[in-house]
């Protein structure tokens, strides 16, 4: 392999599409490659005397699939010298397969800007444009995801002259190219820029996204938010909102939008609390059979028992469900609708309930016997119900695989039931269970016991 990239880099002069002589590079402590590779164009003239392995373009994907992770970006591969970078340099039909994995996201992260980062990816990209022969060649026209991290409050100066290079890069995609766009909303100040790229991005951009996750802060709802929420497209199959203001306090109210999606499968809200609960109620009812994961995170007004009930009534394939309640509000869910919920998602594999009152040993025990196809359960429990007395039969957790049930914000011992304990215990050697989680906010320490070691 040694042998083969040295004699690409020693024939880079005749083919002069890998290099970029320019004087202006981006190069990197970490990296022997240098910011030029990030071109990525096409090679004409690849040396004939090099053997290549001869693998279908199907197994070479499943090979560089090893490569990982995949959780990084363009840039990140590039910086690092990544080992898909290498192979991208072996021949024609390696760069074929290396080039969409390398490309498939890309992260336009403002804390490196003063790298130049971001600059010289739009001047690379625009100029590849300029060449007929180069135009379809750029590993710009393979980027699936983007993430927008915006520039840290201290940053000053033109806050649209920052942005223009991200502008510059995405205005090159295709319309039906982006898949996943992740967006991270901070700071009053940088509205303007905010607002900027999502009036770039949404909606000429973003008509075949599927995957759609905004992070905002409370203080940052204005113009880019109410523009992406009003253009949400008809693709779109997951969508993550979620704030800091921990009473969702100035939240936007436009979420007619979101209700009226059609495909929607995996919905996160977190501290949204500007959303009508029946409206809510009947978009569950909409989606029906569709819908796969819910998620709802200190939104008091969607902390409601006919939230509850919408999801037993109409949502039986639901895989997924988490309520995290703010405990400083009233609640007004039933326990006998979280049963129901049980009894009607027989499909249920994860259940977060996270300081939710209306949990007690009652829910604990019908969901013992009846939630079979259950293999995650979190309770989070302040008032001391969920200690596990009474619940004899726990039949139904035979696939059971996690199991958390905590008493937190206290500083002394709750002890579980010694049957409950027992019955679990017996029940699946391989499953991770813990009891009597106690969070002290003294000394921010966290004891967790294994149900098996209390035999």
């Amino acid at each position: 392999m040694a042998e083969i990239l040295r004699g690409f880099r020693r024939a880079r002069c005749n083919t002069g599409m890998w290099i970029d002589s320019r004087p202006q590079t981006f190069s990197s402590k970490h990296s022997h490659v240098g910011w030029p590779f990030l071109n990525c164009q096409s090679q004409r003239n690849p040396p004939s005397t090099v053997p290549f392995p001869t693998l279908s373009g199907e197994t070479l994907d499943e090979i560089f699939k090893f490569f990982g992770p995949f959780d990084e970006d363009a840039i990140c591969y590039h910086r690092n010298n990544h080992c898909l970078i290498n192979c991208s340099l072996v021949s024609f039909e390696w760069r074929a397969v290396a080039i969409p994995l390398i490309w498939s996201r890309l992260k336009f992260d403002y804390r490196m800007s003063r790298d130049k980062v971001l600059e010289q990816l739009a001047f690379s990209a625009t100029e590849s444009r300029s060449h007929v022969h180069q135009r379809n060649h750029h590993g710009i026209n393979y980027v699936q995801s983007i993430i927008v991290i915006p520039p840290a409050p201290m940053v000053k100066g033109d806050l649209l002259a920052l942005a223009a290079p991200v502008a510059r890069i995405v205005q090159l995609f295709s319309p039906n190219q982006l898949q996943e766009v992740i967006i991270y909303h901070t700071h009053t100040h940088l509205i303007p820029f905010s607002s900027f790229l999502a009036t770039t991005l949404f909606p000429n951009l973003t008509c075949s996204v599927t995957n759609l996750v905004l992070h905002s802060t409370g203080h940052t709802f204005a113009s880019a938010d109410k523009l992406v929420l009003d253009n949400l497209p008809n693709s779109l199959e997951t969508f993550k909102f979620s704030t800091v203001n921990i009473y969702g306090i100035g939240a936007p109210s436009c979420f007619v939008r979101l209700l009226s999606l059609p495909n929607l499968r995996d919905l996160e809200l977190d501290s949204i609390d500007t959303i009508d609960p029946a409206a809510f109620a009947q978009a569950l009812r909409n989606w029906g059979s569709w819908l796969r994961r819910l998620s709802i995170t200190s939104c008091h007004n969607l902390t409601r028992d006919a939230v509850v009930s919408a999801l037993a009534d109409a949502c039986p394939n639901l895989t997924t469900f988490r309520l995290a309640v703010n405990t400083a509000f009233y609640q007004y869910v039933e326990e006998e609708s979280l049963c129901r919920l049980v009894d009607a998602c027989t499909g249920l594999k994860s259940l977060n309930l996270l300081h939710v009152q209306a949990v007690s040993n009652r829910f604990l025990a019908h969901c013992a016997s009846r939630a079979r196809a259950l293999q995650m359960l979190h309770i989070s429990d302040r008032w001391f119900q969920t200690t596990g007395k009474g619940v004899v039969d726990v039949s139904a957790w035979t696939g059971m695989k996690e199991l958390v049930i905590s008493h937190g914000f206290i500083e002394e011992e709750i002890e579980m039931d010694v049957v409950f304990v027992q019955a679990v215990a017996k029940l699946s050697r391989g499953m991770k269970a813990y009891g009597d989680t106690i969070h002290c906010d003294d000394n921010n320490y966290t004891w967790s016991q294994p149900l098996s070691e209390r035999l």
